[in-house]
């Protein structure tokens, strides 16, 4: 993806939310909790659904790394994009100079991403 199409695909965190619910559900919604594919209920908050059947609200975010953050979704997708650039390898130190937040910060969104691309499927 070209940096324009990029900076047009994180402009806000409702856009990042549209392109998470577009690829999580590209067969369409479902519940993390329970399975269901229907009976949703938008909720008051965006992105937030309810499940009618098992009486619990999700997201696109529920059951992923992304899950609970405080984190903005753009900045997220910044932290991935250059964790994926096999040109420009950087250390958590860098990254959290480049994206100006803190280390320890980043250096916990860089062990999620890591751990969300490994064969183990348990991330805290």
């Amino acid at each position: 993806m070209e940096e324009k199409d990029f900076k047009r695909l994180i402009a806000s965190e409702r856009r990042c939310i549209d392109y998470i619910e577009q690829f999580r559900w590209q067969s369409g919604m479902y519940c993390p909790h329970c399975g269901g594919t229907n009976s949703f209920s938008k909720r008051k908050t965006p992105g937030v659904f309810h499940h009618n059947s098992c009486n619990r609200d999700f997201s696109c975010l529920s059951n992923s790394i992304l899950q609970g953050t405080k984190l903005k979704l753009r900045d997220w997708f910044r932290l991935i994009r250059l964790m994926l650039d096999k040109n420009k390898a950087m250390s958590a130190y860098k990254l959290s100079n480049t994206l100006d937040l803190p280390y320890k910060t980043i250096w916990l969104c860089a062990m999620k991403v890591r751990a969300g691309m490994s064969d183990d499927t348990t991330i805290t």
